[in-house]
């Protein structure tokens, strides 16, 4: 007995095999994002209900890393986030950290104390806020509210300074995360199950229906 050769792949097959490729490096790429998506939509449902605090729009204080120093006007003194997905700066911050050197941006101030900042050392995190791109690099202490100098290398982007919450905090993210799957894995098997009784009473009531 013999085969014959396999068919060849149709115009069909072979567009569809380079969309879904398409699509996996698209995914790839854009990995960050959809972690912080998916963990905002665990994260902002509590956060409306005041369980978790988050960094609200109007809380976020956009920086232009293209010139330095930079002039920032801080409102609510405490502590900040500054977030970037420059890769540049990045490796800067990864370096500085393994060399354990001096903070790669600093700070100049007129009769106001000097915010304190640390470098961040992990990676970006399901609760990271998706309303701005990238990690955390360092996060800075701004004891007192106005006008602050920051000195930095430039890159022609945006960084984006942003409220912590977060840190300090990650257990209860956790928690309250890991309480909603339980909810929904709950939920959703119990849906399952009614299903599959529905289905078995009605395949049960058509063999009665035919047995008479």
């Amino acid at each position: 007995m013999t085969t014959g050769y396999p068919k060849p792949p149709t115009i069909r097959s072979i567009i569809a095999g380079i969309a879904v490729f398409i699509l996996a490096c698209l995914m790839i790429l854009s990995l960050g994002d959809i972690v912080k998506y998916v963990g905002a939509a665990f994260i902002y449902p509590p956060a409306k209900l005041g369980i978790l605090r988050v960094a609200l729009p109007e809380e976020i204080i956009p920086v232009d890393m293209s010139s330095s120093p930079t002039t920032i006007q801080i409102k609510n003194p405490g502590w900040y986030l500054l977030y970037t997905d420059n890769y540049d700066l990045l490796v800067i911050n990864d370096a500085v950290i393994a060399s354990d050197g001096e903070p790669w941006l600093k700070f100049e101030t007129e009769n106001r104390e000097t915010p304190w900042i640390v470098l961040v050392e992990r990676g970006l995190s399901f609760y990271d806020t998706p309303l701005v791109k990238g990690r955390p690099a360092a996060r800075i202490k701004f004891l007192e509210p106005g006008s602050y100098s920051m000195n930095h290398p430039r890159r022609p982007i945006f960084a984006h300074l942003v409220p912590d919450y977060t840190t300090g905090h990650e257990g209860w993210f956790i928690f309250i995360v890991l309480l909603e799957l339980s909810l929904l894995v709950y939920v959703g098997w119990t849906l399952w199950k009614r299903l599959t009784v529905n289905k078995k009473s009605k395949s049960q009531e058509k063999l009665i229906i035919k047995e008479y």
